[in-house]
């Protein structure tokens, strides 16, 4: 239960430090479009996350080499409350006798004139080791087709909080999330998320931050 619990707060409350670079550096542009292009911003996920995602350092390393950088990230004020969240969460989990190492990373870079984060996660426990991989657009004010990511994933969607099934049923005015499960041609990749979080949403006080994540963890051999 306690990995569960820690595995949703990298979901959704730590989202696993989600990072917002919308600093003054980055703002310099001007205002931005409202949604993010679908196949770029999967697309985007896929190259940064897929290739190594057996290994921390090998996907920090990865992403770097196809222009993600860590310039300037420490400066942003989002960044700070969601990785002060993330804290929280992870020391919650700690003190309630879940015993774990981890690590973060955060990079961002600007393509065809939007913003992006990402993230990559290691968690080492008696129940499993994982890396995370997160990729985010804090200014999208709305989700994208899920479509691309099954296209991506080869994998038909599991669930999603915008459906019919009361089971996973939450208003759109403050979250919207698609899950597939583990996808056939990327062995020990556990579920994948698209998350949608409004403004004002009031999972925006847990996790700190507002916009679109997509998001998957591998399990480590």
């Amino acid at each position: 239960m306690k990995l569960a619990a820690l595995q949703t707060n990298f979901c959704l409350a730590s989202a696993l430090v989600g990072l917002l670079a919308t600093g003054a550096a980055l703002a310099e542009d001007g205002p931005e479009p409202s949604v993010p292009d679908g196949p770029r911003f999967v697309a985007l996920y896929a190259e940064a996350c897929f290739p190594e995602r057996f290994s921390f350092d090998a996907t920090l390393a990865h992403a770097q080499s196809i222009g993600w950088t860590d310039r300037d990230l420490v400066l942003f004020d989002p960044y700070t409350r969601l990785m002060e969240a993330s804290r929280q969460g992870y020391e919650a989990e700690i003190a309630d006798g879940f015993e774990a190492e981890m690590r973060i990373a955060g990079l961002w870079r600007k393509d065809e004139g939007r913003t992006y984060v990402f993230v990559v996660t290691e968690v080492l426990s008696e129940h499993i080791d994982l890396v995370g991989c997160y990729v985010y657009d804090f200014d999208a004010t709305a989700p994208i087709d899920p479509a691309f990511v099954t296209d991506l994933l080869g994998q038909p969607i599991a669930y999603r909080t915008d459906g019919d099934d009361p089971l996973f049923a939450q208003p759109e005015s403050e979250i919207v999330s698609v899950v597939w499960g583990p996808p056939p041609d990327y062995p020990r990749m556990l579920d994948t998320y698209l998350t949608f979080l409004p403004e004002g949403s009031p999972h925006e006080a847990v996790t700190g931050f507002s916009g679109l994540m997509i998001k998957s963890e591998t399990s480590l051999p």
